[in-house]
């Protein structure tokens, strides 16, 4: 075999090999790419997928609904629900807000009016700042329940009879929020700042 054909057999197995070659590369290079793509596509399954949609019915929740009024607030026990009563009551009630914690659910519902509490206990008076304040009890006691505006106490004294001045330093009763609204209504008028921020229109 003279040079030249020796030359011309080498370089056609080389080529053979390349080929080859580039099959063995590209193949592995395939292979590659679709097991990255199909890591991705489970990582993607995995944010998707809601590991408690698969067992609803076996999820118990105690259930909780908190009543908030303008004055107090209660909580009382609805018993224990599953995940999908828990939705539906949800779905029953849309103006209550709904917070989790661990395994129970709190609905939360706003009432303008006051707690049972505050209608037997609540007391409108000054506190020692001379704020208009809601007390649980008698302002001698200064338990203060609420601090609605700072009051000119100079000109309410000058300005109202005596007798209604002693009535609030010794405290209004407040029996229920049409009441409530009233006395803040009322001195309202002697509010050093403006007051009608706290005023709240009755039912």
């Amino acid at each position: 075999m003279n040079v030249s054909r020796l030359w011309r057999h080498i370089k056609k197995r080389l080529r053979r090999k390349k080929s080859w070659l580039t099959l063995a590369v590209l193949f592995v290079t395939v292979i590659a790419i679709l097991g990255i793509a199909d890591n991705r596509s489970n990582q993607d399954a995995v944010q998707v997928w809601d590991p408690g949609a698969s067992n609803l019915e076996e999820s118990v929740y105690d259930v909780w609904l908190e009543n908030q009024y303008v004055c107090g607030e209660d909580r009382q026990s609805l018993g224990q629900m599953s995940a999908v009563q828990v939705e539906q009551f949800a779905a029953e009630h849309p103006d209550w807000q709904l917070t989790r914690s661990g395994s129970e659910i709190r609905f939360v519902q706003q009432i303008d009016d006051l707690s049972p509490y505050c209608k037997s206990n609540a007391y409108f008076g000054v506190d020692q700042g001379g704020h208009l304040s809601l007390f649980d009890g008698r302002p001698e006691e200064d338990k203060v329940l609420q601090t609605f505006f700072q009051l000119n106490v100079e000109y309410l004294e000058s300005s109202l009879p005596s007798e209604t001045v002693k009535q609030l330093y010794a405290g209004i009763k407040v029996n229920d929020f049409a009441e409530y609204n009233s006395v803040l209504s009322t001195f309202s008028d002697y509010a050093v700042e403006d007051a009608e921020k706290v005023l709240k229109p009755a039912l």
